[in-house]
């Protein structure tokens, strides 16, 4: 077994590891080497699969190797056909765990044994809360399936196959040797049937959900599935028609069960609360359904209409998609809540579009699995009272400017249920699409499943969507969240953003901001200017309403090939410290391309900065502002008043001062905009002497000038160095 054992290596080093493929190759050679000398079948074959398995491994398939883990065990996707006749993990922790309450009524350990010849029916240990296990192998006995997925490989140890965690053969072993039994050795720990195979499975199952014995309970359609790919659908009994139940029974391609819900007030003998029954029988003429209880196999049950709709809460249905469809295909992707919950919004979320390319509408199924990756998921998945972990898909509207209206939490999509299965039942028109969003409670890996009979259907994931692009931002420093709303004299220094529609057009796009914030109650706004406009002199659809948690700005015209700036403020201090903006057109335009990055304007952009604090005194309008300049350089000035007045004028002029040329000319007075005052891509080529006059004019209050601190913002290229003077008339 020790060369079966550095075959399963091999294996998992392939697909888990970034390993060199010189190493490989060398470890293949010796595998190769013994096969050569073997006269096991068997490992021969595998290993001469293994020299392709190195060359053709895809991401799918490493994927599908990478989420194999659950809990401490590895279940790796091979079929028990090709899986080698050894553990993948330690055949000592194989075993199922037992509660001392069972260990005192199961003192010892036998291996497991056949049930007595005289039993011919399949019934529950009524030890075990595993009815709807139990139930799934009555519906399967019903169409006669066999359990072709098991392998015996050692006395008492089996492999077989499930499916889970995107793969419908993922190997689980387990050891049946040690089953607690009675001390008369009559009766075991495991469910009766006269088939070992289904206490084999019954045990691997077990051991996979569980890890022992004592369950939290599961449900018919996820054990369905795990057991056979059946797809699952869950409805209330109070939305179905009794008439519609006799159609699926009779229909023959689905399974069917019952369940009774948490309240049994209303339930008499022999109904029990939250239990599961099989569907075996239905009599048309009569109007009677026959049910089948996994605790008694010689109890039959029959229900009419009204004991249909007073004792049971819920319908189970699993559809056997090989009757249904002829394509199956799959997206694995991960969903990390840490980054796609931040935000209460679509945007942050992962977009699947789903389209139809041929000429009529296709049905499509899509069902959303959501992977195990430890036991104690599994527990949140099949109970019934858990409300903390939900995971779904949720069709968003094809119109973009809808979508940026769009509520993620508005209402809970149909078949949204809280055990990591979601069946979605799609009509696509003929040349059409779907989009969908992913939203989960939980960091975890997921696979979409989708069906059709039609090789025109076809879906992906939107990693890079053209109609919008979506940036996060956050503010680290205490200091920068202080409240910098549209009038403070320090609104420039509000986080800042430039974006570009780029094409090989030049054209007039409609264009859609959403501005979110992580906390909900800060109250927030968005501007947009030309990207030249460094004083924010002119707002595009001016707006100065702030809005609560998110700010939406629909159908701004912007130009393709123009860059703009986008400035972010909140009304209050900022209570979150993480922000998403996002940009979208408001019509689905193949030719454009977004572009949007964060940008720092307090200074132009420009490396060299210079903060310097000066005031028009109350006996001058006028401030002399010298600098020592190296030549050629290119500067920014920004002259922002602290105090903020609607009759302030400002101007400044900018002089060589040895030989009195004017490198910038202001004649007029302006009025303070957003920004302040700025003069962009000033260009000092030989001066190296520079002097800044800056002036106001403002009404006098009673005959007296005010004395208006302002601050003056320098950016260069270079170096410069200010030299301080005192003020002039």
């Amino acid at each position: 077994m020790d060369y079966w054992s550095r075959y399963n290596t091999l294996l998992k080093k392939i697909y888990c590891q970034d390993e060199d493929p010189v190493k490989l190759k060398h470890e293949l050679g010796i595998l190769v080497t013994h096969a050569k000398l073997s006269d096991d079948r068997h490992f021969i074959q595998n290993v001469l699969k293994l020299a392709a398995v190195i060359k053709s491994h895809n991401k799918k398939d490493k994927f599908l190797w990478l989420t194999s883990k659950v809990g401490q065990s590895f279940y790796p996707p091979v079929s028990v056909d090709e899986a080698a006749p050894i553990p993948w993990n330690d055949l000592a922790k194989c075993n199922l765990r037992v509660s001392p309450h069972l260990r005192e009524k199961f003192p010892i350990n036998e291996p497991l044994q056949e049930t007595e010849d005289a039993f011919l029916g399949i019934e529950q240990c009524p030890d075990i809360t595993d009815c709807s296990l139990v139930a799934t192998f009555i519906n399967m006995h019903r169409r006669q399936m066999d359990l072709n997925i098991i392998r015996q490989i050692q006395p008492n140890v089996y492999h077989m196959n499930f499916h889970f965690n995107g793969a419908s053969n993922r190997l689980v072993t387990v050891d049946a040797s040690l089953i607690p039994t009675h001390a008369n050795d009559t009766f075991q720990l495991t469910m009766k049937s006269p088939n070992k195979v289904l206490k084999v499975v019954e045990l691997g199952y077990l051991f996979l959900t569980a890890g022992s014995y004592t369950t939290t309970g599961s449900n018919v359609v996820l054990d369905t599935f795990r057991l056979t790919g059946y797809l699952p659908e869950i409805h209330f009994v109070k939305d179905l028609s009794f008439k519609k139940l006799f159609q699926y029974f009779e229909d023959n391609i689905s399974m069917l069960a019952l369940g009774t819900g948490g309240d049994d007030s209303e339930l008499q003998p022999p109904f029990l609360k939250n239990h599961d029954y099989s569907i075996v029988g239905a009599d048309h003429d009569a109007k009677v359904l026959h049910l089948q209880d996994p605790l008694d196999s010689t109890l039959h049950i029959q229900i009419n209409e009204s004991q249909f709709l007073s004792i049971f809460h819920q319908l189970y249905i699993n559809w056997n998609p090989n009757a249904l469809f002829g394509i199956e295909k799959k997206l694995h992707f991960f969903y990390n809540k840490e980054a796609c919950n931040k935000f209460d919004s679509c945007f942050s979320r992962p977009f699947f579009t789903i389209q139809n390319k041929s000429t009529k509408t296709e049905e499509v199924w899509i069902l959303l699995e959501a992977h195990l990756n430890d036991p104690n998921t599994e527990a949140a998945f099949s109970s019934s009272s858990s409300s903390s972990w939900i995971s779904y898909l949720e069709e968003v509207p094809q119109d973009l400017t809808e979508l940026f209206l769009f509520n993620i939490h508005s209402t809970k999509p149909e078949g949204a249920v809280d055990i990591g299965l979601q069946l979605s039942k799609l009509q696509i028109s003929p040349n059409s699409k779907k989009s969908y969003l992913c939203h989960s409670s939980l960091t975890n890996s997921f696979t979409i499943h989708y069906y059709s009979n039609s090789s025109f259907i076809t879906m992906n994931r939107e990693l890079e969507k053209k109609i919008f692009t979506s940036l996060q931002f956050d503010i680290p420093n205490p200091s920068d969240r202080k409240a910098r709303p549209l009038g403070s004299h320090d609104y420039y220094k509000n986080p800042t953003f430039e974006i570009e529609l780029t094409s090989p057009l030049n054209e007039t796009v409609f264009t859609n901001l959403k501005l979110i914030a992580a906390d909900s109650r800060d109250i927030i706004n968005t501007q947009l200017f030309i990207d030249h406009d460094m004083s924010f002199k002119k707002p595009i659809l001016y707006d100065i309403n702030y809005e609560q948690g998110q700010y939406t700005k629909l159908n701004v015209p912007l130009m393709t090939n123009q860059k703009y700036t986008v400035v972010t403020s909140s009304y209050n201090a900022v209570i979150s410290n993480n922000f998403n903006l996002v940009v979208g057109t408001s019509n689905s335009n193949e030719n454009v391309n977004i572009r949007m990055q964060r940008i720092y304007k307090e200074y132009g952009g420009l490396p060299y900065q210079e903060t310097i604090h000066k005031s028009w005194n109350e006996d001058s309008n006028r401030v002399k502002i010298h600098l020592d300049i190296v030549p050629n350089n290119l500067c920014f000035i920004r002259i922002v008043p602290i105090i903020q007045s609607p009759l302030l004028r400002v101007r400044c002029n900018v002089f060589d001062e040895e030989t009195g040329e004017i490198l910038h000319k202001q004649e007029t007075f302006e009025p303070v905009s957003l920004g302040g005052i700025a003069i962009d891509n000033l260009q000092i080529t030989t001066s190296t002497l520079v002097v800044l006059i800056i002036e106001k004019d403002d009404t006098a209050v009673n005959g007296k000038i005010v004395e208006v601190p302002f601050q003056l913002l320098i950016g260069s290229q270079k170096k410069i160095i200010y030299r301080q003077t005192d003020h002039i008339r």
